[in-house]
């Protein structure tokens, strides 16, 4: 296969793909729960955070699930609608490469402290 019909490929899976999650999510399904879906890298602030949310949301009115992966797979994931929510940690020495490769995928983000939520 040519680089050129390697990367239609590609392009055609993400189409397929985002098909196939609008059909998920917004197809006929009266009864059916909502799909929510979190990338997270492996901090245990990410899980207590997702299990916080579940039991405020209520765990039977939805699919949710909480993925953990690498920092780039995070922002990846949401990027290609895999996923509603993506928490990745910024410090001081990622902080200008991470906002930068959320940029480049045309995402948003909230900065929020863990220190602000402790006292909450």
């Amino acid at each position: 296969m040519t680089e050129d019909g390697r990367e239609f490929m590609q392009y055609a899976q993400q189409i397929l793909d985002q098909a196939q999650l609008l059909e998920r999510r917004y197809g006929d399904h009266s009864s059916a729960p909502k799909i929510f879906s979190v990338a997270a890298q492996h901090y245990a602030f990410a899980v207590d955070a997702f299990v916080q949310l579940l039991k405020e949301i209520g765990q039977s009115d939805y699919q949710a699930s909480l993925k953990e992966m690498r920092t780039y797979e995070v922002i990846e994931d949401v990027a290609n609608l895999h996923s509603e929510i993506g928490i990745v940690y910024l410090s001081r020495y990622n902080r200008l490469h991470q906002l930068s490769s959320i940029g480049q995928k045309y995402l948003g983000y909230l900065r929020e402290s863990i220190e602000k939520n402790a006292k909450r």
